[in-house]
């Protein structure tokens, strides 16, 4: 039955221990706004992985497939107080805030938690999320309320993890706050968005780096990576509803779309149907059958497509399935694990 998500649980385990082979300076905590799925979840578990939320939510489903909460860090730097203390209470004790007012919420709802301030790295990278501390108020939170035990480390976030430069002036920058103000951190969390699809040399760079920080501060080093462990994981799979022949075209309504995760363009899609016969090359406007009619990607196929075909989409793990939704009462698409 269509849609639904093949998960490849081989390719999953293996693309996390790739990456924690890549980011071997690091200890790795899985970031569930990637994918959140249970299956997913479960499989890491099984791999005895880290974990990193961003919500409540999140935190509920680790806890409900048996993750212990040691296990988990809460990398949201801007939180209503009640999941602080609801988090807290039940066993996470790392949170991260990236204002004055938020290290304040900290320190009622959390006293003893390990305290981690996000620097705002957008003066290095423009098109940057722009969470983080600036450095005006670095300075005025160092001067007021120094650097105390409950106080562990500094984090970034670089959306743009592809460029060793980049990310190396960054690293510097979290270096210079370290000497500036003679603090002692305990931990450096780098983030996440780290890819396995770029050369090697980017993290033999990396970890050169890591390394010398590690040394000469006695860090221990953090990274989130979501996207890079899931991505190729999971494969959408769905069937087409009608083809509408236009004049240079074709218009193909299938039965997935927006609202079962088709939220991002395929950078491929495959004919699956079984003696499916090539042909002249077709182009295909593909829409979901609501009321909507908005189109979710073009692409040519050198194959007629008809009703009943079935296709898929390959590295469609993240940020896909967690977007999916009940609009206009669909079913959200189930998870098979093969």
């Amino acid at each position: 039955m269509t849609p639904e998500y093949i998960l490849n649980r081989e390719q999953l385990i293996h693309d996390f221990n790739k990456m924690k082979k890549n980011l071997t300076s690091c200890d790795l905590h899985y970031a569930l706004k990637a994918n959140a799925q249970d299956e997913v979840l479960q499989i890491l578990k099984e791999e005895n992985a880290n974990f990193e939320v961003a919500s409540q939510e999140e935190f509920d489903k680790l806890i409900n497939i048996g993750v212990d909460s040691s296990k988990i860090i809460c990398g949201l730097p801007v939180k209503k107080e009640t999941m602080i203390s609801d988090l807290y209470a039940r066993g996470c004790n790392y949170f991260v805030f990236d204002s004055i007012e938020e290290y304040k919420k900290l320190c009622r709802n959390a006293e003893q938690s390990i305290k981690i301030l996000r620097i705002n790295i957008n003066d290095i990278y423009k098109d940057n999320i722009d969470y983080g501390m600036e450095m005006e108020e670095v300075e005025e939170f160092f001067s007021f309320y120094g650097f105390d035990d409950d106080l562990y480390g500094l984090s970034f976030h670089l959306t743009n993890n592809t460029d060793i430069d980049l990310l190396s002036e960054v690293l510097d920058k979290m270096q210079f706050i370290i000497d500036q103000y003679k603090i002692s951190p305990k931990i450096l969390n780098i983030g996440g968005n780290y890819r396995l699809d770029i050369d090697n040399s980017f993290y033999e760079k990396l970890n050169e780096k890591l390394q010398c920080m590690k040394q000469k501060y006695n860090l221990i080093i953090y990274a989130e990576p979501g996207e890079g462990i899931i991505s190729k994981a999971l494969q959408l799979h769905f069937s087409v509803v009608t083809v509408k022949k236009k004049s240079y075209y074709s218009e193909v309504f299938i039965d997935s779309g927006i609202a079962s995760g088709l939220r991002r363009l395929p950078k491929k899609v495959s004919v699956i149907t079984k003696e499916k016969e090539k042909s002249d090359m077709h182009f295909y406007k593909f829409y979901d059958i609501t009321c909507l009619h908005k189109c979710l990607f073009s692409i040519a196929l050198p194959y007629e497509l008809e009703s009943t075909d079935e296709l898929t989409i390959d590295n469609y793990g993240a940020y896909t399935i967690c977007y999916a939704n009940s609009f206009h009462a669909w079913k959200q698409p189930p998870i098979k694990v093969i």
